[in-house]
């Protein structure tokens, strides 16, 4: 048996907050793409989900490094961008494309992205769904079939705007300065466990 793909379900949360919980109707959206994705077969790593919808949300200096766990850990990104463009989703974003990670991108018409996001493409594979209507059945039905399909492609399926090493250097070789990104399990309170979840929560 293989193991599942693993999506990273990326969305804004605190403009979809009234106090300390996520508002029903954007829960309900956001909770249907993640069955979507689980139904598909897929472990999903969903802060919105894992925290609770807000009611066991964690401090920023927790979410941040589980968040970062469940973007290395997973297959691809499915993102939706928010309107406006939520802070948190375009960091998540960074995180993927620097990781090389597939990315599903769901922006609503008319919301402005910044020329960063604009260029993801030239990082990593990105496909762009555009919500005529935000987040309805048919919307959540094309992020999630698109997910799913990257997840299990990868990054170079049909692209070829990265290109693997600067002619010049041999294979193996790193650029200079890079580190590989860890996080220390004493400073991490969750734990390692990037949280994806699959159909049984």
């Amino acid at each position: 048996m293989t193991d599942p793909v693993r999506v990273f379900l990326a969305a804004p949360f605190v403009q979809f907050l009234a106090g300390d919980r996520v508002v029903d109707p954007w829960r309900r959206r956001l909770g249907r793409l993640r069955e979507r994705l689980l139904a598909g077969g897929a472990a999903v790593f969903n802060a919105h989900h894992n925290e609770g919808w807000g009611a066991d949300g964690l401090p920023p200096d927790q979410c941040v490094p589980s968040d970062l766990r469940g973007v290395i850990a997973c297959d691809a990104v499915c993102a939706y961008a928010g309107d406006p463009v939520s802070a948190g989703v375009a960091v998540e974003l960074g995180w993927a494309s620097v990781l090389r990670k597939p990315i599903v991108l769901a922006v609503d018409t008319g919301a402005r992205l910044t020329p960063m996001l604009q260029g993801l493409g030239s990082v990593t594979r990105v496909e762009t769904v555009r919500l005529a209507d935000g987040l309805d059945d048919e919307a959540i039905e094309e992020m999630a079939a698109a997910a799913l399909r990257l997840a299990t492609e990868g990054p170079d399926v049909g692209s070829t705007a990265v290109a693997r090493r600067p002619a010049g250097r041999p294979a193996g070789v790193r650029r200079p300065g890079r580190r590989d990104l860890r996080i220390r399990a004493s400073r991490d309170p969750v734990g390692g466990d990037p949280g994806m979840t699959g159909g049984r929560d």
